[in-house]
């Protein structure tokens, strides 16, 4: 090969070397899956059952029973033009403001959540500082579908495997110039071929994942005391690393093409001289 074959060819090498950094950031980062979360008022617990009831057209009574039987009577005046309701925590709230109200989320709470193939952070802020913890990934029970998760793993080990003779090769490759296919400018093309083709299977395993399992609350745990992620969550770019790997590896495949190309010439058939085109006969 000429040297811009060889060039072409060894530019390839640092494709090669851009993917395998992708492909370890990716593993080794935390933010395949991004989300905030809120947390939901809980409904009032079953030791106290609150009863209204009418007295009179100005005045109604709320009685609360307690978990020890003792009965404790409230009277809140309502007037008698206007509906009211009472709120599990006692204030008064018009009707027409119920509406307003909409889902019940506490304003004062915040959290996030992203986690990757391995590990994972958890933020939790009710109003008194965010509590932050990390958890595994593979021991949060309901998280994830085992089969498409350790299927997302297995695909990524494999492609970072085909990353790396897909290097050494374009450096043989680069110095000199072997005679098996497998280990020339075939060889290339193969390796790299495979190498993108693990990650689209990763990236569509994991869309999956995403699609089938992590769009609902992923807040398990904690889903008790009203915490949800449920309509805030996205993919993060610890996923997208993965995206940008499989182009990079397309783009081998055209630099390598284009380097090695070569157009074939068809060989023009001479035709014999008409004077000394004699045919001899023995």
């Amino acid at each position: 090969m000429n040297i811009f074959k060889r060039s072409m060819v060894f530019v390839t090498f640092f494709g090669c070397c851009f993917c395998l950094a992708l492909l370890a950031a990716s593993l080794g980062t935390r933010y395949w899956f991004v989300a905030s979360c809120r947390q939901r008022f809980v409904p009032i617990p079953s030791s106290v059952s609150q009863i209204m009831h009418k007295t009179s057209d100005s005045e109604r009574t709320l009685d609360s029973v307690t978990s020890d039987g003792k009965k404790m009577a409230n009277t809140v005046n309502l007037g008698t033009n206007d509906e009211k309701s009472v709120r599990n925590d006692g204030d008064v709230v018009k009707s027409e403001d119920v509406a307003s109200i909409g889902p019940e989320f506490r304003p004062n709470s915040t959290g996030f959540i992203n986690f990757g193939l391995f590990h994972g952070d958890k933020g939790l802020n009710v109003g008194f500082g965010e509590r932050i913890s990390q958890f595994d990934v593979s021991s949060t029970a309901g998280l994830l579908q085992e089969g498409l998760w350790a299927g997302t793993i297995a695909c990524l080990s494999a492609a970072l495997l085909f990353v790396v003779l897909g290097a050494v090769f374009a450096v043989i490759n680069t110095v000199i110039t072997p005679v098996e296919a497998i280990t020339g400018i075939t060889g290339l093309y193969i390796w790299n071929s495979l190498a993108a083709a693990f990650e689209l299977v990763a990236v569509i395993l994991w869309s999956v994942q995403y699609s089938t399992r992590l769009v609902e609350n992923v807040l398990i745990l904690d889903s008790k005391g009203g915490w949800t992620t449920e309509g805030n969550e996205s993919l993060g770019y610890s996923f997208w690393l993965v995206v940008v790997a499989m182009v990079v590896h397309i783009a081998n495949c055209g630099l390598i093409g284009f380097g090695t190309y070569e157009p074939k010439l068809k060989e023009k058939i001479q035709e014999p001289d008409k004077v000394t085109n004699d045919i001899l006969l023995y």
